[in-house]
């Protein structure tokens, strides 16, 4: 495997990142208490607070993520019922409808298209039939392909490989033009006020 990219960013990740996610993540697991799950997959979980927050509510949940960083942080003092695993998002090693639910957050924005299609494909593949895939990320602006400035400024900080794949994912939708991808029913869209970014949920008929 190539060098941890997301090394130096683990270590910091939960004081300087988490704080402005706390509020989508805390409506994921209000999604999926209402929903009743009790098997959940976080797809490039990252530091892995969604899963501690889900394992919290008694909900089994697998965090997976190929950086060695963040999942060395997401380890740490972790719930019975929260599990994480090195796996890439592209080839999932799960069986066909293993999940009632899968999640992805703030992940798909910085990966190319092709990537995005292949991870949509797997998260359909581990959902079992009737079950949810919820996604957050970030919204363009209403009628046009271009999302927050400041946003804008942080995506491009990240490096020219992040900001191009940012820049596309904003041309073809951002989370909206996600659907696409998908191809699955919107059961409903979260939009958060004053907020950049929101959250889609998706049925598997």
């Amino acid at each position: 495997m190539l060098g941890d990219e997301y090394l130096v960013t683990s270590i910091f990740y939960n004081w300087l990142v988490e704080p402005f996610l706390r509020e989508i993540k805390e409506y994921i697991v209000e999604i999926c208490r209402e929903k009743e799950v009790h098997k959940v997959v976080d797809i490039c979980c990252g530091t892995g607070t969604q899963c501690h927050k889900l394992a919290c509510e008694n909900i089994s949940c697998y965090g997976i993520d190929l950086s060695p960083g963040m999942l060395k942080v997401a380890t740490r003092e972790k719930p019975e019922n929260a599990h994480f695993i090195s796996m890439d998002a592209r080839n999932l090693a799960f069986r066909d409808g293993s999940f009632e639910l899968a999640i992805i957050s703030f992940a798909l924005h910085e990966k190319s298209y092709q990537i995005r299609k292949s991870i949509a494909r797997e998260m359909i593949r581990v959902v079992k039939k009737g079950g949810s895939i919820v996604i957050a990320d970030y919204m363009v602006t209403d009628g046009e392909k271009k999302i927050n400035w400041k946003v804008n400024m942080v995506e491009r900080m990240a490096g020219s490989e992040h900001f191009r794949n940012f820049m596309d994912f904003c041309t073809r939708g951002g989370l909206l033009g996600l659907r696409d991808i998908f191809g699955l029913p919107t059961k409903f869209i979260k939009k958060f006020h004053s907020k950049p970014w929101g959250v889609l949920f998706l049925e598997k008929a």
